[in-house]
């Protein structure tokens, strides 16, 4: 194949992946299936490797670019992006429009958009490329977020656009991303993030896009300069052809009563909305008119924002009770007078650590303003007032476990208390609870509510109780029956099979999630072997800090666990990792390291599976040591780092074949 034959083939390789992106990411239609889209990529990445100098900027691969060094540079607006002037009522509304009616002569055309509660960025495309993207900043100069701004996956590379020309947008996370991130550090026992808005803000910042890339960012683009066209909403078509993300709840009417009714209608759909808005932006539509009318030093006076009641309210605090977590962290929380917030009843919110309680001055008695955004926890914002306070004393730290009165010592980050008594009965449900959940070992029909029954009539005690329950019993309780005990009965059963790196995870010792549960059991062949490790063994394991290392080490050898550990073996679920058998002991993947990257045709959970299967020890981060890393598409910084080390990279296909060798 020629030269340019060969130039010809990546550009349309490189147009066809893109118009699967814009199709998949944009507009919820995909046009081809995973696997095709893979073979597509993997073929486009091996011709770029072959022959870099072909590659093209607006590649599917180049959306994660190299770690910035040091902070970002800044850059001067060529327009200012500037702030716009609030109104939070409709008779403040109507005095703007009425102004803009007296000015122009007549009403004009308006366009009303959801105002998202998200980051405001400018994107310049250059020669049909994406160029550079920078953050509002003091609206005169901002950041360049460019490496972050490509990770965006809706956002395309290209544009077919020759000229010069600057798109802004406002970025944000959504809620449902927002929730499982947050879900993540809750499991891991790190502070949650405050809101969607300000995960979006620091994500942009940050040096590394692969870590911007995990954040899930998105975009809505609101403003097209440097175009030839003669109205903001021609502007919006104009980007929605190029396939930039455009809200589709964006109106246009010249009709005040209208403008009323799109307030009201999308005031009601707010909580239902997969993304934060605070409000609506009023926009004159043609640019004309806005000349005509001009801007102030901060605002323009073409457009406003109307702006919703925030997701607050205040209430009266209570008191402040304190909860024990299955590891034994305890987290304050406010016990608040009931109030209606965002369509619910509000009667308690999280107060996360002690620190925030002393930095807030918290004391019952105290009007306080609470905040929910999406799904997140409610939150206590401030006090409002603090007279009714009765001479309340500041809440002071606790001196044991508020459950067990047992000893409580601080985390090895010192931001929160918990309890180390092993029996701590608080403890012990919320062990239990975790023990049986989805990703652990998956035991349905006993969700809390079920637990706290069990454990208060006598018929769960601990874990290893529930391998020994009375199904007679059970079936005559209210709420229950022969068919809900047999129930019950048949998925403890099929518990006792699940994989060891469940049972590993559902142990719960603190600092081992789902992931470091398959590490820790694809280098130990048993539950046993785990339990014998010395810390050192532990150390030495790929991805194993000290932390995890000694977290692993103490719980392991601590009595109540070791209890634990001895009635799940006498109740015979399964301790040992699945192993081959002797016929299949010289599989290629057998003792070898693996590490999946990039976007895979079927869940990533099953590839470890059979790579586990096959003996072989899956890992999350590549290292010299590493024997293969499987790359499915987009794949990033992984990638790049096994070409530099030499590290063997296969692609599904060739890891599917390594399964079924020997």
């Amino acid at each position: 194949m020629s030269k340019s034959q060969l130039r010809k083939q990546i550009e349309e390789l490189t147009a066809k992946l893109n118009q699967a992106d814009a199709a998949y990411y944009l507009h919820n239609d995909p046009i081809m299936a995973d696997a095709q889209y893979d073979m597509l990529y993997r073929e486009l990445q091996s011709l770029e490797m072959q022959y870099p100098e072909f590659a093209l900027l607006d590649s599917p691969t180049m959306r994660i670019s190299p770690k910035v060094n040091g902070a970002l540079p800044t850059f001067n607006h060529r327009t200012p992006m500037l702030s716009l002037s609030n109104t939070y009522d409709l008779i403040e509304l109507d005095e703007f429009l009425k102004r803009v009616h007296r000015e122009i002569g007549y009403f004009p055309t308006f366009v009303v958009e959801p105002k998202i509660d998200g980051v405001a960025v400018s994107i310049h495309y250059q020669d049909g490329k994406l160029h550079q993207a920078v953050t509002r900043g003091d609206g005169a100069i901002g950041e360049d977020i460019t490496h972050n701004i490509r990770t965006i996956r809706s956002l395309p590379l290209a544009i077919p656009e020759s000229d010069r020309i600057e798109v802004r947008g406002e970025v944000y996370i959504s809620r449902e991303n927002f929730h499982h991130i947050n879900l993540r550090r809750q499991e891991q026992g790190e502070p949650l993030y405050a809101n969607p808005r300000n995960l979006a803000a620091g994500s942009l910042k940050l040096l590394d896009s692969l870590s911007a890339s995990r954040r899930g960012l998105d975009i809505f683009c609101y403003a097209l300069l440097g175009s030839e066209e003669k109205s903001h909403w021609q502007s919006l078509n104009q980007i929605k052809e190029w396939n930039l993300p455009v809200n589709n709840l964006n109106t246009k009417t010249n009709n005040v009563k209208e403008i009323h009714q799109v307030i009201k209608q999308i005031h009601e759909m707010r909580s239902r909305l997969p993304y934060d808005i605070d409000g609506l932006v009023i926009k004159v539509d043609h640019y004309d008119l806005q000349q005509l009318l001009g801007v102030t030093a901060k605002s323009p006076r073409y457009a406003v924002a109307y702006k919703y009641e925030a997701l607050q309210v205040s209430t009266k605090l209570i008191e402040i009770t304190l909860q024990v977590g299955r590891t034994g962290v305890i987290t304050p929380v406010a016990e608040l007078e009931p109030v209606l917030l965002a369509g619910s009843t509000i009667s308690r919110a999280t107060l996360h650590n002690f620190d925030e309680i002393i930095r807030k001055d918290l004391r019952p008695g105290d009007t306080v303003l609470i905040e929910k955004g999406g799904d997140v926890i409610p939150k206590v914002i401030k006090v409002i007032d603090s007279h009714s306070r009765q001479d309340a004393l500041p809440v002071t730290l606790p001196k044991a476990c508020p459950a067990c009165d047992g000893h409580i010592e601080w985390t090895e980050n010192g931001v929160h208390l918990y309890c180390i008594n092993p029996g701590c009965p608080a403890k012990r449900k919320n062990a239990i609870t975790h023990f049986v959940s989805r990703n652990a070992m998956d035991i349905s029909g006993l969700g809390e509510k079920v637990i706290e029954r069990f454990l208060q009539d006598g018929l769960l005690n601990d874990i290893g109780d529930l391998y020994h329950l009375d199904y007679d019993r059970i079936s005559s309780m209210d709420g229950f029956g022969p068919k809900s005990a047999e129930n019950l009965r048949s998925s403890v059963e099929k518990s006792r099979y699940n994989s060891l790196d469940r049972l590993i995870f559902a142990l719960g010792i603190r600092h081992v999630g789902k992931k470091t549960a398959q590490i820790l059991a694809s280098n130990f062949n048993s539950l046993d072997q785990l339990v014998s490790a010395t810390y050192e063994e532990l150390i030495k394991i790929d991805e194993i800090g000290e932390i995890t290392a000694s977290s692993v080490y103490r719980s392991l050898r601590n009595p109540r666990m070791i209890s634990i550990i001895e009635e799940l073996r006498h109740a015979g679920v399964n301790f040992n990792q699945e192993t081959k058998s002797s016929q299949q002991s010289n599989h290629l993947l057998d003792g070898k390291s693996v590490v999946f990257t990039g976007k895979l045709s079927r869940p990533r959970a099953e590839f470890e599976q059979l790579a586990q299967a096959a003996g072989a020890r899956v890992l999350s981060a590549v290292s010299a040591k590493l024997d293969f890393l499987v790359a499915g598409s987009d794949a990033g910084s992984k990638l790049n780092k096994a070409h530099q080390l030499g590290v063997s990279i296969i692609s599904e296909e060739e890891f599917s074949q390594l399964c079924s060798s020997e």
